[in-house]
């Protein structure tokens, strides 16, 4: 295998790898906008239980109830996401993401041959 392959081989792998680390950036942007979909909906149907339902059945609650619950499913969501993204880690770049380099370098021609 000439040097130029082996150059050849190791573009090919870092691209893959910066593939792959896209794709996983977009998921984790992807999840991110549900959690906030579901909370923003969970705010405004409890904003609706505390601001509606509640009063008509004659219990007040202080203004700090609703507020602590809004605040802690906001919270929550944006946290959950920080630790998605704080425990994705990007393959050693050193290494085979998979062994598929293992196949490509085999697959090329004159790759037996070590008499060059």
């Amino acid at each position: 295998m000439t040097e130029d392959d082996r150059m050849l081989l190791e573009r090919a792998r870092r691209a893959l790898e910066a593939e792959r680390a896209e794709a996983e950036r977009e998921a984790q942007g992807k999840r991110l906008a549900r959690r906030l979909i579901i909370a923003f909906g969970l705010i405004i149907a409890l904003g609706v239980v505390f601001f509606v339902v509640l009063p008509e059945m004659g219990l007040r609650l202080p203004p700090i109830i609703p507020i602590a619950c809004f605040a802690t499913i906001a919270i929550g969501s944006i946290l959950a996401h920080r630790e998605d993204y704080l425990s994705y880690e990007d393959p050693p770049p050193d290494e085979p993401i998979d062994g598929a380099a293992h196949d490509v370098i085999a697959k090329l021609p004159g790759a037996g041959d070590d008499d060059r």
